[in-house]
């Protein structure tokens, strides 16, 4: 019995410091709002095993929550190297070390969280890293500087659905204007680039829902631009 109790007391300490991928991701994404330095954090991202990766990220909520809080985390440090502005080609640059392996913003954008390209789609890992079904919604997701972005602070895979709301509807809070004389809501251009994926119905649904802007006499959506 004191044996047990001798093991069980070195292993202790162990068990407390363990850290697993997203818990890392997690206090990134903190780390970086509260303008920390995350060289270190940045270390052990580049030392995961990516097979030990894709058994943590058992479920979509896990994935999407490990990517956006990554994308999030080196999308700011882009920001901040780059003068506060990533163009294209800022987010095609492959920089992002990932158990090893070299991944761009856009890899994670259109590859893990929309599921349209693969970066590494020969390894075994891949597909089990990548998202199984897109959450439309991680299109307002993806953006530190935005309030309700930071707002959140970092994405739980507990609480994901809740925030995914909590940062579409900040955002289209924030950007949405109404022209009371075609009732019609003015969103942002970019938006356009997913129209497949929302709809202008789906879009004014979901604007009427979240009750912004004078939206239940709209009619119409508009893109700026």
């Amino acid at each position: 019995m004191k044996r047990i109790a001798l093991i069980t007391f070195i292993l202790w300490p162990a068990l407390i410091l363990a850290q697993s991928a997203l818990e890392l991701s997690q206090q990134m994404a903190g780390m970086v709002r509260s303008e920390l330095d995350v060289s270190e954090e940045q270390q052990k991202i580049a030392q995961l095993d990516m097979n030990e990766l894709a058994k943590e990220l058992d479920s979509d909520a896990k994935r999407n929550s490990f990517w956006l809080n990554i994308y999030n985390v080196y999308g700011q440090l882009a920001l901040n190297a780059y003068g506060g502005k990533c163009d294209n080609k800022c987010k095609k640059n492959r920089n992002i070390n990932i158990g090893g392996y070299l991944f761009s913003l856009a890899d994670i954008q259109y590859g893990m969280l929309l599921k349209n390209k693969q970066p590494h789609k020969k390894e075994d890992w891949s597909s089990k890293v990548q998202v199984s079904e897109v959450d439309r919604r991680v299109i307002f997701a993806w953006d530190m500087g935005q309030q309700a972005v930071q707002d959140v602070g970092y994405f739980d895979p507990n609480d994901l659905d809740n925030q995914l709301e909590e940062v579409m509807k900040g955002y289209l809070e924030a950007n949405a204007r109404y022209d009371k004389n075609k009732n019609t809501i003015i969103l942002p251009g970019w938006l356009i680039t997913y129209s497949v994926m929302w709809p202008k119905y789906d879009l004014l649904k979901k604007i009427k829902e979240f009750e912004l802007v004078n939206s239940a006499r709209a009619t119409n959506i508009k893109y700026d631009i």
